[in-house]
């Protein structure tokens, strides 16, 4: 059943296009926006790790270098404090933080495609 107006949600899937290791699987009883919100942001706060570091590669992990120093600029904390979390998978998205939408991915059921800019 596609989401809408006042039809409950008990089960989802959350994937974007440039983070395909790490999709976003809700499952609970009637899901919220602010629960769609803090599962992106909590599933994207994950520091690396080691073997995904390796897996990712230094090539790419260096094209993200500048964006990793702009959210620890940015962040809540001291820059001190952000720079020891260390690379984030949000870092891997490039510069890619605000939230345009979600999109229901055609013949498969309750997943949906994030959409940042």
């Amino acid at each position: 059943m596609p989401a809408g107006l006042g039809v409950p949600i008990n089960e989802m899937w959350i994937v974007h296009q440039s983070l395909p290791k790490w999709p976003i699987h809700l499952k609970m009883k009637n899901i919220r926006v602010i629960d769609v919100f803090m599962w992106i942001y909590d599933e994207f706060a994950e520091p690396l790790t080691a073997q995904e570091l390796i897996e990712i590669g230094p090539e790419y992990l260096d094209r993200c270098r500048r964006f990793f120093d702009q959210r620890c600029r940015d962040g809540p904390s001291w820059q001190h404090v952000e720079e020891r979390k260390g690379i984030l998978r949000v870092d891997l998205l490039r510069g890619k933080r605000r939230f345009v939408g979600l999109q229901p991915l055609p013949g498969q059921l309750a997943t949906y495609e994030l959409l940042l800019d």
